[in-house]
């Protein structure tokens, strides 16, 4: 597909499903994913591909940060936003994606309500503003509890 971005190559290991992927596709000529006549894939074929996928998905293309379409360059978030969601730690990360400054990476990087309440969970469980979550519910309701309903009060003044 032609040289990469400022001539630096770098190893990215394959995913297993990836791998069981390309396995199954039919092989012609020395590349994996080629034209059907054999020959490499070009940058532009490749992106137009893409665009005729986001088209027949009846997809719009993401807008950039600039206000282009850029469809091949919006996998890349996805692809920073899934590693991060799944836990991959964001110096992996900016190697896995060639970045010299992680800076760069965090740019690539979409965190969601969804990915902040999982990291509170992951990391104090289902406690919520000193009140454990019962039920899998939670009233919000983040006032002291009265004491006659707080079941440790009730047992304290059963004991004495």
């Amino acid at each position: 597909m032609g040289k990469p971005k400022h001539d630096k190559t770098r190893d990215v290991p394959l995913s297993p499903a990836l791998q069981a992927g390309l396995a199954a596709l039919p092989r012609r000529g020395l590349w994996i994913v080629s034209r059907l006549d054999g020959h490499m894939l070009t940058y532009s074929a490749a992106i137009e591909f893409i665009r005729d996928l986001y088209k027949r998905a009846c997809i719009e293309p993401p807008v950039s940060e600039t206000g282009q379409r850029r469809p091949w360059h919006s996998l890349r978030h996805t692809f920073g936003t899934e590693c991060a969601a799944r836990g991959v730690p964001i110096t992996t990360l900016q190697e896995l994606m060639g970045h010299e400054d992680v800076a760069t990476t965090r740019r690539y990087v979409t965190v969601t309500k969804d990915h902040k309440r999982d990291a509170m969970r992951l990391a104090f469980g289902q406690q919520v503003a000193n009140t454990l979550v019962r039920n899998g519910t939670f009233d919000g309701d983040l006032k002291r509890p009265r004491r006659d309903s707080n079941p440790c009060y009730l047992r304290e003044r059963r004991v004495s």
